[in-house]
């Protein structure tokens, strides 16, 4: 047995790069339906089935049916293409564009070659040098991809000049035939689906390992979310994470606000995306108070038809079974999960069915579906409610680690200002993402510009002034802050045109001050760190803020209460 090496397969998709898409599907599949010259017949579907036949490879993106490995002189990047591709870019080319010419079209439906459509056609080739003719050997290798076909280039010269009637006259002008060495076009199996699709930019039709370890993976998840997604954790939380997905797909991510419960869980979704490609779908979805089971699954219509949600037609409808899905539910208690996940909830655990609203037939989770659910205590956000003992039986709930408090208690000053300089390249690095994009904002270069020369040497991230503050306040605040409130401290230093301690006093006042509900004892002492700096009179926001707090101090407990 031999097929086409993915060798071979891959260089034919990047020579044809050059050659109109015209030459490659409409002409062959004039040329295969032995379209006549002069004498108009009946010709059209014949070109959406040769596109079905031919450039329909696995790995098709959403919304997209044909990969078509042609481009022009131009040499813009061959795509996939939709399903309508025949009906609207390739009739416009054969009607109305460079190609009218060598055709002949009395109405609608019927066609022919002009009499001179071999000089027509010759002039759409990317050049006159011999080279510039279209290459047998490449459109072969394509169009044979997924055949066992025999070990011998001229044979399939002869097939590809059989199939498609070629005659001498088009051979001669429009084609090339070149020798090539059978051990490089060859191999014993055929081109796996997977690495078409990677060829092609395609998806592939399930996540896969490949030759890769899960060693591999845990290595790619770790370096992913610590560099890329720029969030700082302790040693070892993400692979415990990974393994209580891995033992059972329903975490819950709990712990105070700015933790980055939700930016933990969507970088380990985009970390699982790079990994295994296209194959991985991230599906969020923020809860609201009054969310119910609608919201979630869907509801049936008067007649009787199902009205998806996003999450139904993602996860429930795909028929992608073996692609990586990812739900993360954000304020996951804001409202009743019991009530709004009731019919997910027993999918997840025991991989019954979900019967859907109306008339739909039962659909089955995907195998590899994790859910992440991030949550606020109850018994520190009012607006939130307790789980439920099922949901925590069906769930791990990871406490999400206030990693600025572990640092502070360990003294480690230097992880401290390494933090600090993260946390503002990370919200560098979430606006430039937006930079040149239809999402891009107008003050976005201007905050580009300013948190770039915040982390450059000598910046306000790096000032020693700012850093020697943010430490003695976070000793003195103990587990209160959390890196989101840090990074909001910063980030506002970093972008004002204030002084650094002139931005700092402010954000004390209405950043910090703010979550030291707790032990009145270190709202004192904070005054009074304050109120021993060299310039105390530049916190005046700050210490009347903290005062204030201190008004609130209950006699019998010493705890003060933020008024807001």
């Amino acid at each position: 047995m031999s097929y086409v090496s993915i060798g071979r397969l891959a260089k034919a998709i990047k020579a044809l790069k050059r050659y109109q898409p015209f030459f490659g599907v409409t002409f062959l599949s004039m040329k295969r339906s032995e379209l006549p010259v002069g004498a108009p017949r009946v010709w059209g579907s014949d070109e959406n089935a040769f596109l079905e036949s031919y450039y329909q490879p696995d790995g098709a993106p959403p919304g997209k049916k044909f990969f078509v490995p042609f481009a022009g002189p131009a040499q813009e990047h061959g795509d996939w293409k939709a399903a309508k591709y025949s009906g609207a870019t390739l009739q416009r080319a054969r009607t109305t564009d460079n190609f009218k010419d060598a055709l002949i079209h009395p109405n609608r439906r019927e066609w022919a070659f002009a009499t001179d459509y071999i000089e027509k056609l010759k002039a759409q080739l990317p050049g006159v040098a011999p080279d510039d003719r279209l290459p047998v050997n490449d459109l072969a290798a394509w169009l044979y991809r997924n055949e066992d076909i025999p070990a011998d280039v001229q044979q399939l010269q002869v097939r590809f000049l059989s199939d498609f009637h070629i005659t001498d006259d088009e051979l001669r002008e429009l084609f090339k035939l070149d020798a090539e060495d059978p051990d490089q076009f060859f191999f014993s199996d055929p081109v796996a689906p997977d690495e078409l699709a990677a060829l092609t930019g395609g998806t592939p039709k399930g996540a896969s390992f490949a030759s890769r370890s899960e060693s591999d993976l845990l290595v790619a998840l770790v370096d992913a979310i610590r560099n890329k997604h720029q969030i700082i954790l302790p040693d070892g939380f993400i692979e415990s994470v990974y393994y209580s997905l891995k033992a059972q797909p329903f975490v819950v991510l709990a712990g105070k606000p700015g933790t980055a419960k939700t930016s933990f869980a969507r970088a380990f979704a985009s970390a699982m995306a790079e990994f295994f490609g296209g194959a991985v779908k991230e599906i969020a979805i923020p809860i609201g108070k009054e969310f119910t089971e609608a919201d979630v699954v869907g509801y049936e219509k008067i007649s009787g038809e199902l009205a998806a949600t996003e999450l139904t037609k993602q996860l429930l409808l795909t028929e992608r079974r073996k692609d990586i899905y990812i739900v993360i539910l954000d304020e996951m208690n804001l409202s009743e999960v019991d009530n709004y996940f009731a019919r997910i909830l027993p999918a997840i655990e025991s991989g019954t069915s979900v019967e859907l609203p109306g008339s739909q037939e039962p659909r089955h989770i995907p195998t590899d579906t994790f859910i992440f659910g991030t949550i606020n205590s109850y018994l520190d956000e009012a607006t939130r409610l307790p789980l439920s003992g099922p949901v925590k039986r069906r769930a791990n709930i990871i406490e999400m680690p206030n990693h600025l408090a572990t640092i502070v208690s360990s003294g480690d000053r230097s992880a401290f200002d390494s933090a600090a300089l993260t946390l503002v390249r990370q919200s560098l690095q979430s606006v430039q993402a937006r930079l040149g994009t239809p999402l891009e904002g107008a003050f976005d270069q201007i905050k580009a510009d300013a948190l770039s020369a915040a982390i450059a040497n000598g910046g306000r991230a790096s000032s020693v002034e700012l850093l020697d503050l943010l430490w003695e306040i976070c000793q003195i605040t103990g587990d209160l802050l959390t890196m989101g409130v840090l990074q909001d401290v910063l980030d506002y230093v970093c972008l004002s045109h204030e002084t650094v301690i002139k931005a700092l006093d402010r954000q004390i006042a209405r950043k910090i001050v703010p979550q030291l509900s707790g032990p009145g004892h270190r709202v004192e002492a904070l005054i009074n760190r304050l109120s021993s700096h060299p310039n105390s009179a530049a916190f005046s926001e700050a210490e009347a803020a903290l005062k204030a707090l201190v008004e609130t101090t209950d006699t019998g407990t010493g705890a003060v209460v933020s008024r807001y």
